[in-house]
């Protein structure tokens, strides 16, 4: 049944938030300056923009993110950015992204903040591009550009896959 509908824009299609040990994700132990930078996912709540008639906007907002979250293309992981040793002009930092399986092909942006008495003191953005590659590239590109051939490939590969199974279960009780 359809209620209505609800346009939520100004929010990025996919919003990880990898962090050190030092800054869990309770908003309890998160310093002041933090929410006043606009970093998180409430400070994305307050940049989205939502057209909805007769319905909380926070309410819509958190279940946008619960089914964002759900899917893996939102959220906040702590314990993830590991800092190297410290030789009093800079501070080396690692950190190993996963990316969701459900990210959809494009161009993403990676953002690192450095954070130092609560304001930014370093930023870099590094651009990658998520395409699919290999046997998942080539089966896309048949199928979206030559149909046809696709789908009799499709049926061959079903028909040879059952004669198959008839082959090496037909003394295990017979066909299904």
């Amino acid at each position: 049944m359809n209620l209505g509908s609800v346009e939520i824009s100004n929010v990025p299609s996919v919003f990880l938030l990898y962090l050190p040990k030092a800054d869990a994700p309770s908003p309890a132990k998160r310093p002041p300056a933090w929410q006043s930078l606009g970093l998180g996912l409430k400070g994305l709540a307050a940049k989205a923009a939502i057209v909805a008639a007769d319905t909380d906007q926070a309410t819509i907002f958190n279940e946008f993110v619960k089914l964002k979250e759900k899917s893996g293309l939102y959220g906040v992981m702590p314990n993830v950015v590991h800092y190297g040793p410290d030789d009093g002009i800079q501070k080396t930092f690692q950190a190993t992204l996963a990316l969701p399986a459900a990210l959809p092909q494009g161009d993403y942006h990676i953002a690192v903040l450095a954070i130092q008495d609560g304001a930014v003191s370093t930023s870099a953005i590094q651009t990658i591009d998520a395409r699919e590659t290999g046997m998942p590239a080539w089966i896309s590109a048949m199928a979206f550009n030559h149909g046809t051939l696709y789908g009799v490939l499709a049926v061959v590969v079903a028909v040879i896959a059952g004669l198959t199974t008839g082959i090496l279960f037909k003394d295990k009780g017979g066909a299904h």
